[in-house]
């Protein structure tokens, strides 16, 4: 069995590039740490900087986009591959969000569960969880949208034992989204009382 750190792929489309440019946009951004950068040309002139950040606590999404823009001198259209850490998400990974889309998961794995049992009242929960188990993945970036996401997954796990759907694996799914999220929001004054009341309901489920 092998394992490493989390590594995300991560592209910026620009809309112009001369070849040079490219390669020296490459050849700096491969100075980043863990930071491994490719330029691949695309129809009508467009060119791909293509990445993989394997270090991303300091090289991470939003970094490197703010890096690739400022040496481009161009916007650039940001372009996730695969999932994202919430605490390191930049432009582009809207509905990329790993722990966004494991709390989507475990919701959907409650709400089968749920029909199971067959009466009303689980009928219209497993209603509810397939609601969430297609919305949690599609979660946006913001910091009230991440603490949103962060609170759903938790009173997702609120219910599970009441409603006898608790297992292990889907509860751990929705603690580690409950959590990642939580750790991808600034402290805000506006956000204040909700992250205290959140936390104090993290540290009890």
């Amino acid at each position: 069995m092998g394992a490493r750190w989390p590594l995300v792929a991560y592209n910026i489309n620009f809309d112009a590039m001369a070849a040079e440019a490219a390669r020296r946009l490459v050849r700096r951004m491969r100075q980043l740490p863990g930071v491994q950068a490719l330029a691949f040309p695309l129809s009508g002139g467009r060119v791909q900087l293509s990445m993989n950040l394997t270090r991303l606590d300091e090289a991470g999404p939003a970094a490197v986009h703010d890096a690739a823009t400022r040496l481009a001198g161009e916007p650039g259209t940001p372009e996730l591959v695969g999932l994202c850490p919430a605490r390191v998400a930049g432009p582009g990974c809207q509905g990329g969000l790993l722990e966004a889309r494991l709390a989507g998961a475990a919701a959907r794995s409650a709400g089968l569960r749920s029909q199971r049992f067959g009466d009303d009242e689980h009928r219209r929960l497993a209603g509810r969880l397939e609601a969430e188990a297609r919305s949690l993945p599609a979660l946006e970036t913001t910091d009230e949208a991440m603490l949103a996401g962060a609170e759903r997954a938790l009173a997702i796990l609120r219910i599970l034992r009441p409603a006898a759907l608790e297992d292990d694996e889907t509860a751990a799914f929705l603690r580690f989204a409950a959590s990642g999220l939580r750790a991808a929001v600034h402290e805000k004054p506006e956000l204040g009382a909700r992250l205290v009341l959140f936390d104090r309901w993290l540290r009890e489920a």
